[in-house]
């Protein structure tokens, strides 16, 4: 997330700083007015990527802890050969995952319209 978000700082726009500066813009309102607004994507991006990497680490690290959990519930049933009880977590990680994407899609949509999250 900290790496999208030095990128969408970095690749801001030259001449929008540039116009920033022109009009003395002190930092703090180049970065409000200039740099936070044209990084919001890059940042919503780096979002969306940490969510499904934690649910993996999260479904990882249950797997060797094996006290309980989703990962629990995965190894417990293959290792019997319960197929169907099985699938049950994936499924919901599945369901868990889809539904933090869109949530955060749906709030990068109210916070940043001008970014097109929708395509």
């Amino acid at each position: 997330m900290s790496i999208n978000t030095y990128q969408g700082v970095r690749e801001c726009d030259k001449n929008m700083l540039e116009v920033a500066c022109s009009f003395r813009s002190s930092e703090w309102q180049m970065w409000k007015d200039v740099l936070l607004p044209f990084a919001v994507p890059y940042i919503a991006a780096g979002i969306r990527l940490a969510i499904g990497r934690g649910l993996v680490g999260m479904v990882i690290a249950e797997f060797y802890t094996t006290i309980s959990g989703l990962g629990f519930m995965i190894t417990r049933y293959a290792n019997i050969f319960e197929t169907d009880k099985t699938f049950v977590p994936v499924i919901l990680l599945m369901f868990l995952g889809i539904a933090l994407t869109g949530l955060l899609k749906w709030v990068e949509r109210r916070v940043a319209p001008w970014s097109r999250a929708d395509q």
